[in-house]
């Protein structure tokens, strides 16, 4: 699917925002801004036959984008600038089963942990507690040490799994 003329525009607006907030923050310097544009242009158009109209609109999928590219994007800068790639150390080369280089896994693993992360930072204390809890217990324990009814918790979990979902990481709950 082709990007439409207006949607080209609002990622021009959000790509310059992205940009204005990483320069007041210092994560990028003067000069450096049109190649972080031009890259973050890049990554949007390469995964812009991904979208699914049916998961959420075109502006939050440009929205999430732009966020966790920028984040990828600034990562790998620092791992070049500290004069290695960044270790590979949590990757087993048993995950290259598709075919991909140990440094594509650890790509994608970074990126996921990235985008794991913005998503974290959208949950409430309450809710992030209960992902770190129900990465290690079923939910019938973490219930039961939380003094809650199971199907509270489920509802809870519904909420979470809408979170995750909106921000395309369904697949990995």
């Amino acid at each position: 699917m082709l990007i439409d003329p207006e949607d080209l525009q609002f990622a021009t607006m959000v790509i310059a925002r992205r940009i204005q907030t990483l320069q007041r923050s210092g994560s990028i310097r003067k000069g450096e801004e049109e190649d972080f544009a031009a890259e973050l242009m890049l990554d949007l158009l390469g995964v812009w036959e991904e979208f699914d109209p049916n998961r959420g609109t075109r502006e939050a999928y440009i929205n999430t984008v732009v966020t966790t590219r920028s984040v990828s994007l600034l990562r790998k800068r620092k791992a070049k600038k500290r004069g290695s790639a960044r270790p590979a150390a949590d990757v087993d080369p048993g995950e290259c089963a598709d075919g991909t280089t140990d440094g594509e896994a650890a790509e994608r693993h970074s990126d996921l942990k990235a985008d794991l992360e913005v998503v974290m930072e959208r949950l409430s204390p309450m809710q992030q507690r209960l992902v770190n809890r129900l990465m290690r217990d079923a939910v019938k324990p973490v219930a039961d040490a939380l003094g809650m009814p199971r199907s509270t918790l489920r509802g809870h979990c519904r909420r979470m799994r809408d979170i995750f979902k909106d921000a395309g990481l369904e697949g990995y709950l």
